[in-house]
């Protein structure tokens, strides 16, 4: 089942779910480098550099004296930052660190990298310039977040066995963006995510003008070209900052672009890494914000995607853990989690992958609940679910969709998608359905409906639900 936000699909019958337009002038998005290059000249670019880098530069003492304190470690760890900021010569580098001795603890909060507003610019300039491809990437580098820093696509290798139980930037991390108030740690306990030290349970679903949920999922299943993508990122923009200014927050499904050869041994080449992270990168700036708590990667690619046979399912989860990791280099770290729509087609090499991810994002349209127990063929699907994600250790099991079905779909009138998929009768129904899924040891939940007057009653009883699904997970887990 796909949604997008702005986007209309008549074969499907699917209407936007993005906030109405507003004007946003194209310059008002970017980030100004002229303004940045006034401050570099009037600071001096190498010192404002230097210091957002955490390398704080007092009075020189001597081209080859390194003040006490200062470790080879430290020193190489200047220069090669001093470089990949974009400073030409290694040995101007070189003098400036050795010059400049230990970095001084970061202050807390945002500004703790960057002693003024005009050194973070000029630092992030230089980052960006240098070849990083995501703005977000660069304040996070320059703002000196404590904890693990996200990697630059392609550079942290894959593992050489199967995942380990916690991974940090898989199943712990630090998300900072370019417009964040602070700087979010969250990990993973006993298949929970907490975030601040808080559990964090989405009671999420799509964006609807009429009932406000606290947790909203934001999907991005289109790739679109020229005009039409500004203006596509304009409505992302008005979204995801809507729901970050009023305190809510989103889950992020990115769905493009697919990789075009899907063979485990080319999924991850170079060409096909630059490819999606360049789209990725000019996506980033727009969603990456104070409410943004974990991403999906592509909808239902167990059965969207060609697997071919003879690869086995490790390769393929190796190679996607691979593309997770690159996700948070430009979007922030932030849980990340694969998608599929039932334990059939090719579960398993999708299984693998979340083991080498945050986790699992499972769909489930069941067309009925009797006393917690659901359809026969989800039955089947969430005993072997539970069982599976057991052995990953600490990942997320997150029910992405969580619907009713009318039946095959087969059966449904051209141009009438969701009436496949009928709102819920009563909000026991919604109950039956949920207290299920905790039982199988889920512990998020994203209610997959359009934003059409039909389905408001569904979405006010899930919504007032939310307290009580909340509490159920945690109970559960005592």
């Amino acid at each position: 089942m796909t949604a997008g936000c702005g986007r209309s699909d008549p074969r499907r019958g699917r209407e936007p779910r993005c906030a109405p337009r507003r004007a946003v002038r194209a310059r008002d998005l970017r980030f100004s480098f002229a303004a940045a290059r006034a401050r570099v000249a009037r600071a001096g670019v190498l010192l404002s550099l230097f210091g957002a880098l955490g390398c704080a530069a007092p009075p020189v003492v001597g081209a080859g004296a390194r003040q006490e304190g200062t470790t080879p470690g430290d020193l190489d760890a200047c220069i090669e930052a001093c470089v990949r900021g974009g400073t030409s010569s290694e040995a101007t580098c070189r003098q400036a660190c050795l010059a400049a001795g230990p970095a001084p603890p970061a202050a807390p909060g945002p500004a703790g990298g960057a002693g003024s507003e005009g050194d973070l610019e000029a630092c992030i300039e230089a980052c960006v310039q240098g070849g990083t491809p995501s703005e977000a990437t660069c304040r996070q580098r320059c703002l000196g977040v404590p904890g693990r820093e996200a990697e630059q696509p392609g550079t942290h290798p894959l593992p050489s066995s199967g995942p380990a139980s916690t991974v940090p930037g898989l199943t712990s991390g630090t998300f900072l963006c370019a417009t964040c108030t602070r700087a979010h740690t969250w990990r993973i306990a006993d298949r929970v995510l907490y975030w601040n030290e808080v559990p964090y349970v989405p009671v999420a679903g799509f964006r609807n003008a009429r009932v406000q949920l606290s947790d909203v999922n934001i999907w991005i299943d289109e790739e679109l070209h020229g005009p039409r993508e500004l203006e596509y990122l304009r409505q992302l923009d008005v979204a995801t900052g809507e729901v970050s200014a009023r305190g809510g927050t989103y889950v992020l499904l990115i769905g493009i672009p697919q990789p075009a050869n899907r063979a485990a041994e080319s999924l991850m080449g170079p060409a096909e890494v630059a490819r999606i992270t360049r789209k990725w990168a000019t996506i980033a700036p727009y969603v990456s914000k104070e409410g943004l708590r974990a991403l999906l990667l592509y909808n239902e690619i167990n059965h969207e995607w060609r697997w071919a046979p003879q690869f086995r399912p490790e390769e393929y989860g190796r190679a996607l853990g691979d593309l997770a990791r690159q996700a948070q280099a430009i979007f922030g770290v932030v849980p990340v989690l694969y998608k599929v729509a039932g334990a059939d087609g090719a579960f398993r090499n999708v299984l693998a992958a979340a083991g080498h991810a945050s986790g699992l994002g499972f769909d489930i349209h069941t067309r009925s609940c009797v006393r917690g127990v659901v359809d026969a063929r989800w039955e089947r699907d969430l005993d072997l679910v539970a069982r599976s994600m057991s052995a990953l250790g600490d990942r997320l099991l997150w029910a992405t969709e969580v619907g009713k079905s009318a039946g095959e779909e087969a059966r449904r009138p051209a141009g009438e998608y969701w009436r496949g998929f009928p709102p819920f009768t009563a909000k026991a129904e919604i109950w039956c359905v949920v207290s299920r899924l905790i039982k199988a040891g889920f512990s998020g939940f994203i209610y997959g409906a359009p934003d059409r007057p039909e389905y408001d009653s569904s979405y006010r009883w899930y919504a007032d639900l939310r307290l009580q699904i909340i509490q159920g997970v945690l109970s559960a887990r005592r």
